[in-house]
């Protein structure tokens, strides 16, 4: 429970630091920070999901959708391929429903940050490009055999992607018309 309070709170900084930025800092300096937010994310990402897994420490295969969901009920620990470092250290007493949140959490910033960064692509664009990755990761993660290969994975990193571009919709909302209510300077 601990690591959701966690990933939340850092999701909440990053939302709070957009709108910050995008108030206070001039176009170019908001874009540098907007990329370089990316960039923390995008090398986060790669840690958690494919540099923190030991080569070769297990492969499950899972094509069944929900059967993460499943496994909740039926044969709750699994071993789910060997993590190392801080990662170990942070997912350390988890419960596997732990893991399925962690896991739309996860794909959270891909979202927000793609809408942030290019206003003119579509939802459903968003939507494909976290798709895409989380299938590149995970085809990764089974030509490594690093632990779990499955369409849940898929399907809640997708589910994150469009939670992240609905974050992103209601916080653009919120400060438009926070700016349409401002009295004009003179």
């Amino acid at each position: 429970m601990l690591q959701i309070i966690c990933v939340i709170a850092i999701f909440g900084a990053m939302v709070r630091i957009v709108a910050w930025g995008q108030k206070t800092l001039s176009a170019k300096h908001f874009n540098w920070m907007l990329l370089l937010a990316f960039m923390v994310y995008a090398v986060g990402n790669l840690y958690v999901t494919l540099f923190s897994r030991v080569p070769g420490s297990g492969l499950t295969v899972e094509l069944i959708p929900f059967m993460s969901i499943v496994r909740l009920f039926t044969n709750p620990v699994e071993a789910a391929g060997e993590v190392t470092g801080c990662f170990a250290w942070f997912m350390q007493g988890t419960v596997p429903v732990t893991s399925i949140i962690l896991n739309i959490f996860l794909y959270l910033p891909l979202g927000y940050l793609l809408a942030v960064l290019f206003p003119t692509l579509r939802k459903r664009q968003i939507l494909f490009i976290g798709c895409l990755c989380s299938i590149f990761t995970e085809l990764v993660q089974f030509g490594l055999e690093m632990g779990y290969c499955e369409t849940d994975d898929v399907l809640y990193n997708t589910l994150g992607t469009a939670i992240g571009m609905w974050v992103w919709h209601l916080q653009s909302r919120r400060l438009n018309k926070l700016k349409s209510n401002e009295l004009p300077k003179e």
